[in-house]
């Protein structure tokens, strides 16, 4: 089966989180440490004068974060999912939008032939082994230092039938069994 790699687009002008490192450890986004983040966060977005701020359904800078569209979509493929939330505050132009912060596995499924930049933050040319993934639909990619979320196709499917909006995809290479 099909993976992908799932980002924000940055074509649009995303919310600039200013107070992020203020309120939550991006490092305890796992299942071991999930308890230290509270249950619902405030999180202060920077306005920019004269750019309206997209909220897309998918963040994944500096946090991965989701609509609440895309929560459900991933907690029908993956009830085991918790979630933290966050509630997104522009004081200047007076709107606010609340996000989830799913707590997913992180999973060493990365095969050999991937090309990692020297200190393995980024990821130049990945290869999965799908034997690997454990059958999940949504997880972290374990053994790099930048977060990437993986998706397989059919979750991936749900996500454009139900026009989730402000999301990449870029398919993964998968190791021939």
């Amino acid at each position: 089966m099909k993976h992908f790699f799932l980002t924000a687009d940055d074509g649009n002008p995303l919310p600039q989180i200013i107070n992020l490192h203020n309120q939550i450890d991006i490092r305890h986004t796992n299942k071991q440490d999930a308890r230290k983040i509270a249950q619902l966060t405030s999180l202060l977005v920077r306005h920019v004068h004269g750019v309206e701020t997209f909220y897309a359904d998918v963040l994944t800078h500096p946090l991965f974060m989701v609509s609440k569209g895309v929560a459900e979509v991933m907690s029908f493929y993956d009830a085991s999912i918790d979630y933290k939330i966050a509630v997104l505050f522009d004081l200047e132009a007076k709107i606010s939008k609340t996000y989830f912060i799913p707590i997913l596995d992180h999973v060493e499924c990365l095969a050999e032939g991937t090309e990692f930049n020297l200190d393995h933050s980024v990821i130049r040319h990945a290869i999965i082994d799908p034997n690997r993934t454990m059958g999940k639909p949504v997880f972290k990619l374990a053994g790099v230092k930048n977060t990437y979320i993986v998706i397989r196709l059919d979750f991936a499917e749900s996500l454009l039938r139900r026009r989730a909006v402000g999301l990449k995809l870029k398919e993964i290479c998968v190791k021939k069994a």
